[in-house]
C-alpha cells in the first residue's frame, strides 16, 4: 500500500519496506537500501527514526506497536537500487491508522 487508511493492526504487522512497480511491463526488482519512518500520534510529538536496508529496526517496530486510530505513519526518504545498480528516490508512503 502506498497511501491511504488502513487498520492500526495492519500497520503494526509490518516488518519491512519494499518497492513494487505497478503497471510495469518488466519484472524489475528494486531493493530498498534506506528510509525514514515518522510516527505521528494525536496530540503527541512526532517520532522520526532512520534505517538502512529494508527491514524495520527494533526501535521502529516498538514505535509502530504504540500507534492508535488517528495516528499517521510516514515512510519517506526511501532509496532503492534497481537492476542497473542506480539508486533512486521513491515517493513517500503515508498511512492513516483507523
Amino acid at each position: 500500500k502506498s497511501s491511504g487508511s488502513t487498520s492500526a493492526g495492519n500497520i503494526k504487522a509490518q516488518d519491512k519496506v519494499f518497492a513494487k512497480l505497478d503497471n510495469f511491463d518488466f519484472d524489475a526488482k528494486f531493493n530498498v537500501t534506506r528510509f525514514s519512518l515518522t510516527v505521528i500520534k494525536p496530540r503527541q510529538d512526532a517520532i522520526t527514526l532512520s534505517g538502512s536496508g529494508s527491514d524495520l529496526s527494533g526501535a521502529m517496530r516498538s514505535a509502530l506497536a504504540t500507534i492508535t486510530p488517528g495516528s499517521r505513519v510516514v515512510f519517506d526518504n526511501i532509496i532503492a537500487v534497481g537492476p542497473d545498480g542506480t539508486q533512486r528516490g521513491l515517493d513517500p508512503i503515508v498511512l492513516l491508522a483507523n
